[in-house]
């Protein structure tokens, strides 16, 4: 088997890797020639001999199968004019989401295109009916299928640059100069396609007719040739098509058509190039793999862009009419997302491998058998492959994915009984570690490694922690003590080393405080465990706020008190239970100063406000009822008067009164 295997292998690459063969003198040359002047001839030939062979089928097909074949047409035929009838209906009701839906806007696209081509498509289904119940020889077939979808080719290309470019809807919108330019462009787009599609079925003739292989090789040179040429004009139209989509389509629809409208003019350059060189059979190899490759691609990327759109729709239809709208946005309809978007990539390879006769292809599954068992490393003699790698990498990513959801449904959802906020918190992150170390668990089983491996692991783990790692255990077993003895909570107001704010979150290894200049500032959860912290919500939400008045000792003290009680007893966010108390405090040297105690809750309240409420309620009762709010004054007693030098000294006479009689003083507001 193995030998075969290799032969085959050998035989395979040497045909690859042939170049095109080219005359060698001059009688070649003139056999050349003479092949390609004949192969008019030929196809009027194979024509006629396909046109008397579909006769000489048909007429001898039996009644039966005649009967056969008017029912299929028949119902081919109802199917064209039901699909026809209903298309206004569809148009009227996908017109309503047109505007804010890009797949219903495509999907718009293409029921026109439809109707624009509903003659061709029944005449060509028709035929291509007729002539599978026939069963004409297989070189009328292919010749058939071939002349009935060239016009199909042509127009459908056509049409569909027509309603992307030209459509009135679009053009009554548009600027007079961006009128031209897709008038240009369209008219652009329609030679390339004529011509690349006349091109395709000559070589498509030219493999199906018996000429000289010379010939054949010359065709297909004249295919690549012309492929090479089209690659900058496409990329000019390229340019020119997407600034004419921007308006209609937007985000990732926008993003398809430019990794579509990019990836095709390259590999059409590289096809191209490969033929130019001569390695027609390879540019050909690489051009059915890589179309096959594209189409499966662009097909993984249109169904990945309507599941959004189906997803999104989901979510609005649930915040509509369902009460549970939050749960089922962010975490249900996620997680179906996600899963549809693996079992979408996994179609996808597999149906890359199903259509490409992979699976049945030896020589090309024991490469990939070989690649995926290649040994990356050794653990404890257990060999680990690339095939264990990247399902451990797939498996690393869905456990942490799928714990962080587990966390959120168990908070939204499974605890939502769980009136405290915190210990709700404390048990949703207990669920996300048990699922990671159960998907861990997994990932190890996956990568080949068994418990005394493991064991051996965690070994050289524990001293590796002893040396390096001990900082990151320790926050890690802080944030369990932290869940555990719960000295604070998610939510709760804290002042740690300075920085006060609000706990937004507690991790493995840390824990985030949100300031109030917005601020998220990230502390390890060691700092909590060994220094102390000042916790505002930890038996309460409840915060005492001390502020100090003064007044005149002229003013009236108890009608002071009175007043002060009455302000706070008005003020919004001020709780009655505690009661609010204004104290007569001391007699300063100014004033007479009261305290003013008021509590307030730290959540529902904003402290700021209520502390800006009370001083302004205040000031504005004080100025009512003239309560006078006293500034400092100091007493000022002058004895002498220093005197200048060379100045004679005042006589008694001239000096004031209160010089002469410093008893009496003076006063001078400092």
């Amino acid at each position: 088997e193995e030998p075969l295997t290799l032969a085959y292998s050998k035989n395979l690459r040497n045909r690859l890797m042939q170049r095109r063969q080219l005359p060698e003198n001059i009688l070649a040359w003139q056999a050349l020639l003479t092949d390609i002047v004949n192969v008019p001839k030929i196809f009027w030939q194979q024509a006629e001999y396909t046109t008397r062979s579909m006769i000489n089928t048909f007429q001898q097909v039996d009644d039966q199968r005649w009967i056969l074949i008017f029912i299929a047409v028949l119902i081919w035929l109802g199917i064209v004019v039901f699909t026809r009838h209903h298309l206004l209906k569809i148009f009227n009701h996908l017109s309503v989401a047109a505007d804010t839906n890009s797949s219903a806007r495509s999907l718009i696209i293409g029921l026109r295109l439809l109707h624009l081509n509903k003659a061709g498509i029944a005449f060509t289904g028709v035929f291509l009916l007729m002539v599978w119940l026939a069963e004409p020889s297989y070189s009328s077939v292919l010749i058939s299928i071939t002349l009935a979808c060239f016009w199909l080719s042509i127009k459908f290309p056509i049409n569909l640059a027509w309603l992307i470019l030209l459509d009135e809807d679009k053009l009554k919108r548009a600027e007079p100069e961006e009128v031209v330019e897709r008038a240009k462009l369209y008219k652009q787009l329609r030679w390339i396609v004529v011509l690349a599609s006349s091109l395709v079925v000559i070589t498509i003739l030219g493999h199906v007719l018996p000429i000289a292989p010379m010939v054949q090789d010359l065709i297909d040179t004249i295919f690549m040739l012309f492929l090479s040429i089209t690659v900058f004009p496409v990329m000019r139209i390229r340019t020119l098509l997407i600034r004419s989509l921007k308006d209609s389509l937007r985000g990732y629809w926008l993003w398809v058509v430019r990794i579509t409208t990019l990836m095709v003019p390259l590999a059409i350059l590289a096809v191209a190039t490969l033929g130019l060189i001569g390695y027609l059979n390879l540019g050909w190899y690489v051009a059915w793999r890589l179309g096959l490759f594209l189409l499966i691609f662009f097909g993984w990327l249109i169904a990945r862009g309507l599941l959004g759109d189906i997803i999104a729709f989901f979510k609005n239809l649930a915040l509509r009419h369902s009460q549970y709208g939050l749960l089922w946005t962010q975490d249900i309809i996620p997680l179906f997302d996600k899963l549809l978007g693996v079992g979408l990539a996994i179609s996808a390879v597999f149906l890359l491998f199903w259509i490409n006769g992979w699976f049945n292809d030896e020589v090309f599954m024991d490469s990939v058998h070989a690649f995926f068992n290649y040994t990356v490393f050794s653990i404890n003699e257990t060999n680990i492959s690339i095939a264990n790698v990247l399902l451990s990498i797939f498996t690393l990513w869905a456990v942490f994915w799928f714990s962080g959801w587990a966390k959120r449904v168990t908070y939204r959802w499974i605890y939502s009984n769980v009136i405290d906020l915190g210990v709700r918190s404390s048990l949703s992150i207990f669920t996300q570690y048990i699922v990671l170390v159960i998907g861990l668990l997994i990932a190890l089983k996956v990568m080949g490694i068994n418990l005394t491996t493991l064991m051996v692991l965690l070994g050289g783990l524990g001293v590796g922690i002893g040396f390096g790692l001990q900082n990151i255990v320790n926050n890690f077993v802080s944030g369990i003590l932290l869940l555990i003895e719960r000295p604070l909570r998610t939510g709760d107001i804290v002042n740690v080393g300075g920085n006060e704010g609000h706990v937004s979150q507690i991790g493995m290894r840390s824990l985030t405080i949100k300031t109030w200049n917005k601020q998220d500032v990230i502390v390890p959860n060691s700092e909590l465990i060994t220094n102390s912290f000042i916790n505002w919500t930890h038996s309460d939400k409840v915060l005492r706020i001390t502020l100090y008045v003064g007044v005149s000792y002229d003013d009236d003290l108890h009608k002071v008190k009175k007043i002060i009680l009455n302000v706070l007893n008005s003020v919004d966010g001020i709780l009655k239970d505690p009661a609010p108390s204004a104290t007569l405090w001391e007699f300063a040297d100014s004033s007479v100063n009261f305290r003013i105690d008021y509590y307030f809750d730290l959540i529902a309240s904003s402290g700021f406000a209520t502390r800006d409420a009370i001083l302004f309620k205040i000031w504005d009762t004080f100025a009512e009822e003239n309560i006078t709010i006293p500034y400092p004054q100091r007493d000022v007693y002058v004895k002498t008067i220093p005197q200048a030098k060379n100045e004679p000294e005042p006589r008694r006479e001239e000096l004031p009164d209160w010089a002469m009689h410093p008893t009496k003083g003076g006063s001078e507001g400092g």
